[in-house]
């Protein structure tokens, strides 16, 4: 993601993650954006089932 935000400035990024409502390790998709004159980036994500 930080890659992304600092190479692109947006764009998804897709990874495993444990799902805290399954307990199971699931295929995640992010969107990060970075901020504008900071080294910081915002992003949100969904679980794809």
């Amino acid at each position: 993601m930080i890659d992304i935000a600092k190479n692109s400035g947006e764009g998804f990024y897709q990874y495993y993650w444990n799902n805290p409502a399954t307990n199971t390790e699931q295929t995640k998709v992010a969107y990060v954006v970075k901020i504008p004159n900071t080294s910081y980036f915002i992003g949100a994500g969904f679980y794809v089932k």
